[in-house]
């Protein structure tokens, strides 16, 4: 079982290896994953607005990712996984079109009153597709979530539909996630280009 101490001896001579990115990225996933689903799209239509509390969520999200990005950019992905997910969305409208009237769950009795005058209020059924890169580092196993626009980048890869994803695996024991402040250190070597990557275990 590999403990910070043990991955903090490893750094000191510049070296790398699958289990500790894997360490790495899976200690910051599980973060990423803390975060309410639908954070990165949730938006308010009835009052036109995002609440202070999912700006800050968002943007913490962000910088995690953005750490992942750097970490996972030593690795390459198994295959691709997408899910099925559904958002309830609530509307203003005057009127609607026979499309949107197709997607709509019911209309609420409730008026929304603006200075233009009334509109109702549509609870909309929504559906998206989220797709997770699945990769193998290390003892270490997971799901990372990305937008479709990035997946151009990984055309080989098969992309499988599935109703739920499998449980991410941690086969280092250690239940501990490492902390923000090793992870960075990692990731500003990364930056840094003065390192050495070993795919294999470095007693």
């Amino acid at each position: 079982m590999k403990t910070e101490k043990d991955f903090e001896e490893l750094l000191e001579k510049k070296i790398l290896t699958a289990e500790l990115i894997g360490a790495c990225a899976f200690s910051l996933n599980n973060r990423v994953k803390s975060y309410p689903p639908g954070v990165d799209e949730y938006y308010n239509y009835a009052y036109g607005c995002i609440s202070g509390n999912t700006r800050s969520a968002k943007r913490k999200k962000k910088e995690l990712k953005k750490r992942e990005d750097i970490l996972l950019s030593l690795v390459k992905p198994i295959c691709i996984y997408k899910t099925k997910r559904v958002r309830f969305e609530t509307h203003k409208k005057r009127w609607v079109n026979k499309n949107y009237d197709r997607t709509c769950m019911r209309v609420k009795k409730a008026i929304y009153r603006d200075f233009e005058g009334d509109r109702t209020l549509y609870d909309v059924r929504i559906y998206y597709y989220d797709y997770f890169l699945y990769y193998e580092i290390g003892s270490f196993s997971f799901h990372w979530q990305v937008t479709k626009d990035i997946l151009d980048k990984y055309q080989g890869l098969e992309i499988i539909d599935v109703v739920r994803l499998g449980k991410d695996r941690n086969g280092n024991g250690n239940e501990k996630p490492l902390s923000l402040q090793f992870i960075d250190k990692v990731v500003e070597l990364i930056k840094s280009e003065d390192y050495n990557f070993i795919s294999e275990e470095v007693s």
